[in-house]
């Protein structure tokens, strides 16, 4: 991508599994810190019969092989007119056995969480899932957050940068003030607030939130 654009400034590949897209974002707001200017965050996987199922457990899973990407021009910087995307939590589940109840206090606990968001995409890696399931059952048991929750690998398929696709699907929801009829849903759901929150868990829990200033 870099060489058929042309592009001659920083080039970051972030190899981080079915994390990687976070693990980019993050990257992406350091370095933002000393380089001025705007910044393509991208994810996307191309499924191969052969070679993905060897680095990809979840496409083994029992889920039909999928690809698919995403991507983002983002700038750092106060923007009173647009949309806004940060990685706010990223933590290992196997280093941190209460991973969950972290993300509560970073999130500023259950009221402020559902105050703030008008829904949650979840990521959940099929290699990890009764994990992950578990996770989420926990966090909207502590939280009792009763807005939409949509299992967005359900609808994008199982691929490492799934989570790219998601955080381009919350993008459109707040473009349109609405969740379409997807996963579920037999109606169109008005967002509101207009934030929501990506969660990514499994071997890893992490927090995106994505919305208006």
């Amino acid at each position: 991508m870099a060489l058929q654009f042309q592009a001659t400034g920083a080039n970051i590949t972030m190899t981080g599994g079915d994390y990687s897209f976070e693990q980019a974002l993050l990257a992406a707001g350091l370095l933002a810190a000393d380089i001025d200017g705007r910044f393509l965050l991208m994810g996307a996987d191309e499924g191969h019969p052969m070679l993905t199922p060897l680095f990809d457990p979840s496409t083994t899973a029992g889920s039909e092989l999928s690809d698919g990407g995403g991507a983002l021009c983002v700038q750092r910087g106060p923007d009173p007119g647009g949309l806004s995307i940060a990685a706010i939590f990223f933590t290992s589940a196997a280093a941190n056995p209460t991973a969950v109840s972290s993300l509560l206090k970073r999130l500023g606990g259950a009221e402020r969480i559902n105050a703030r968001y008008g829904a949650l995409l979840v990521g959940i890696p099929a290699a990890c899932r009764r994990e992950g399931q578990r996770q989420l059952k926990d966090f909207l048991s502590l939280t009792g957050f009763a807005k939409p929750v949509i299992d967005y690998r359900k609808i994008t398929g199982q691929f490492a940068s799934a989570s790219a696709v998601a955080a381009v699907l919350a993008v459109k929801f707040l473009e349109n003030d609405k969740i379409p009829a997807i996963s579920g849903n037999s109606s169109p759901v008005t967002l509101a607030p207009a934030r929501i929150l990506l969660l990514g868990l499994g071997d890893f829990v992490t927090a995106v939130e994505v919305g208006m200033p």
